[in-house]
C-alpha cells in the first residue's frame, strides 16, 4: 500500500515540475527595446564586447586610427611652429 501511495506522489511531483516549467517558459515575453544598426568603418575591428540589461557595449579599434591621429596632430604642431602649410600633395593612406 505504501508503495502505491509513494508512486502516486512521485507522479504528481513530476507533473507539477513539468507544469511549473512550462508556465515559467511560456510567461516570458520578448522585450521591445530600441533597435538600431551600426556599421563599422572599413578596417575596424571589435576588440571587446560586453552586454548589460538593455544595452550592448562594443569596444572598437580602427586600423591604424589611433597612431595616425597622433602623427597628424604632431605634424600639425610642427608645421604651425615652422610656419609651413599643412596641405599634403597626396593622402597618407590609399583607401
Amino acid at each position: 500500500m505504501a508503495v502505491i501511495i509513494l508512486s502516486v506522489l512521485i507522479v504528481v511531483a513530476v507533473l507539477a515540475l513539468i507544469i511549473g516549467g512550462i508556465s515559467k517558459l511560456g510567461g516570458k515575453t520578448a522585450t521591445h527595446g530600441a533597435t538600431g544598426t551600426f556599421q563599422l568603418p572599413p578596417g575596424a575591428r571589435i576588440v571587446e564586447m560586453q552586454s548589460q540589461p538593455g544595452r550592448l557595449i562594443l569596444r572598437v579599434r580602427e586600423a591604424h586610427g589611433e597612431e595616425i591621429e597622433k602623427v597628424i596632430g604632431w605634424a600639425q604642431n610642427v608645421a604651425a611652429n615652422a610656419g609651413v602649410g599643412f596641405d599634403l600633395p597626396a593622402p597618407l593612406l590609399a583607401a
